[in-house]
C-alpha cells in the first residue's frame, strides 16, 4: 500500500506491484532493469521485459509523482542501467518492523518482557496482511 498526503495511491495491475515491490525491496539503491525483469519473470523473462519495465515505471513515476518535484527530483528517479526509488526514514513500514524487533530484542536484553511484548506487537501492527504474500508476479 502506497499512502501519500492525500490518501492512499490506487495502483495498477499485479507486474506494476511488483515493480514497486522489488524497487522498495531495494530503497535507496539503483535495481539495474535487468534484475528487476528477472525477479518480475522468473526464469520466463519475455523478448519485451526491458520494455514493459519502463512501462511499469513510468506509470509508477505518475502515480508517485509530487508535484513540486522535476523528473530528476522524483522518488523514483532514472540512475544508470536501472532506477532509484528514495525513500525517507520512517516511510517504509519494513524499515519500521525493523527497527521495532531491535528494539523489541534490546528491552527484553534489559530484562523488560513487557515492554519487549509490547514493542512486537506495535510492529505487527504495521502489517495488513502477509508481507510479499502474492509472491512472483504472472
Amino acid at each position: 500500500e502506497v499512502v501519500r498526503a492525500a490518501g492512499p495511491v490506487r495502483l495498477g495491475g499485479r507486474r506494476q506491484r511488483g515493480v514497486l515491490a522489488i524497487l522498495l525491496l531495494h530503497a535507496n539503491r539503483v535495481v539495474p532493469v535487468d534484475e528487476i525483469a528477472n525477479d518480475l519473470y522468473g526464469e520466463d523473462v519475455p523478448a519485451t521485459a526491458s520494455a514493459q519495465v519502463r512501462d511499469h515505471v513510468s506509470q509508477l513515476r505518475k502515480l508517485l509523482a509530487d508535484g513540486d518535484r522535476s523528473v530528476n527530483g522524483s522518488v523514483l528517479q532514472t540512475q544508470g542501467p536501472g532506477y532509484l526509488l528514495r525513500v525517507e526514514p520512517g516511510q517504509l513500514d519494513a524499515a519500521l518492523f525493523e527497527r521495532r524487533t531491535t528494539d523489541a530484542a534490546d528491552a527484553l536484553g534489559r530484562g523488560e518482557p513487557e515492554a519487549a511484548a509490547d514493542t512486537l506487537r506495535e510492529a505487527l501492527g504495521l502489517w495488513r496482511g502477509p508481507p510479499l504474500a502474492a509472491g512472483r508476479s504472472r
